[in-house]
């Protein structure tokens, strides 16, 4: 667990991008303008309100950095008391570079097997004739009796239920497992669907609550994978009989093939917390939101007079970025024997980071982004959606539903 650091040392460690906050670092959290969640949190408890037998699909997108993590964290927290959460991330299940619909449709269902597992009062009590059929199932997949014979035969509880995550670890794992299931399941995959909703009904009506599965890290699928799974099968992501939140590729959401997925999913977008306005003037709001994200890690006496409002400005309001450059800074101060973080380390780290976009980026790129500093749109070619991916364009919302877009700030001075 998380405590506000008091010296550059201890500082270091509060400030690692690569950790979202968890459930037990509520005490960091801050809340932000224009956040989905908290539209995801209303509809779910609308529905279970006004349209109980019917199941919500959200897809939750966002660049890379803002903070979607910690947000899914933070909606897990408010939907507790009222679901049973499912929530997990397919990199720690699947190979996120070879990844099908059908992987997908498994790892819910074996995600729900999981944590139905881990609630005794619900594993000791599910019937061996209601998990038959996915046992049953992954056997006629594999084709090896043997395989299930030997995972039914151990001694822990519900050997059915640990011949299922056998048999999915076997999947995630092996590719010519992956090729041959899939192979096979084409025409069995409702057979599955209908087993998993079952299990489904049966673990809601033990628990009085309805299952919520969150499925984390699908955006960081390549593209081709993302529009196979969401564009030509989306149909059977949505047709799983539980309430699921899906992350989604922030660049397909500019995608031809995005339109037709209304019919399926409900789309949520994470925007950047705004330190500007569309008009350029600072947006006093966003940048304090940034300021407290740093000062509850970091104690405010460890940064010097406007080293703090410069981090926020030069993180373009990326919730990652401004912990990354904010590292940074700290590590140049404790390698200058500082006490504290000044507007030079600051400026160190920002100036590093600008060096890998100097290299990256083209002479066509450039005049991109000076196109969109003065338009604040982008379309969707290929070229735009490059320097989105990269974060040389960062998106923004603001009253109006449409976003807007500018240049990240630590790329402006190539400009």
């Amino acid at each position: 667990m998380m405590t506000t650091a008091h010296n550059l040392e201890d500082a270091l460690g509060n400030l690692d991008p690569m950790l979202p906050l968890g459930p037990e670092d509520e005490a960091f959290f801050v809340e932000r303008d224009f956040s989905q969640r908290r539209q995801m949190v209303r509809r779910l408890q609308l529905a279970l309100r006004t349209s109980p037998t019917r199941y919500s699909k959200f897809l939750f997108s966002g660049q890379k950095g803002s903070g979607k993590g910690t947000e899914l964290y933070r909606l897990n927290k408010e939907l507790g008391a009222e679901f049973f959460l499912v929530h997990f991330s397919v990199q720690d299940k699947l190979d996120i570079y070879d990844l099908d619909y059908r992987d997908v449709v498994f790892s819910v269902g074996l995600g729900i097997v999981e944590a139905a597992k881990s609630v005794p009062a619900v594993a000791n009590a599910i019937p061996d004739e209601m998990l038959k059929p996915i046992v049953d199932f992954f056997a006629e997949v594999y084709q090896e009796q043997h395989y299930k014979e030997k995972y039914e035969s151990a001694v822990e509880l519900k050997p059915g239920i640990l011949s299922l995550i056998a048999a999915f670890g076997r999947l995630g794992s092996e590719r010519e497992s992956r090729t041959t299931v899939r192979k096979r399941i084409s025409g069995s995959l409702k057979l599955l669907v209908s087993a998993i909703g079952k299990l489904a009904r049966f673990v809601e009506e033990r628990l009085g609550k309805k299952i919520l599965v969150i499925v984390e890290d699908l955006d960081k699928t390549n593209d081709e994978a993302a529009r196979q799974l969401f564009f030509e099968y989306g149909k059977s992501l949505a047709d799983i009989p539980v309430h699921v939140v899906y992350t989604f590729p922030v660049s397909l959401r500019n995608d031809q093939g995005f339109v037709q997925n209304n019919a399926y999913f409900q789309d949520f977008n994470l925007p950047n917390i705004s330190i500007y306005n569309r008009d350029e003037t600072d947006n006093n709001n966003g940048l304090g939101q940034l300021q407290r994200i740093l000062t509850l890690r970091v104690s405010e006496g460890l940064f010097e007079p406007d080293a703090l409002t410069l981090l926020a400005e030069q993180s373009g309001g990326l919730a990652r970025s401004l912990i990354s450059l904010a590292n940074k800074a700290c590590m140049n101060a404790l390698l200058d024997n500082r006490l504290r973080i000044s507007v030079i380390d600051v400026r160190g780290a920002a100036a590093e980071e600008r060096a890998d976009y100097r290299r990256i980026l083209t002479f066509d790129q450039i005049d991109l982004l000076r196109k969109v500093r003065t338009s604040k749109l982008v379309d969707n070619s290929a070229d735009y959606q490059q320097l989105l991916y990269n974060l040389s364009i960062l998106e923004y919302r603001d009253d109006d539903p449409d976003p807007w877009y500018n240049v990240n700030p630590v790329v402006r001075d190539l400009l």
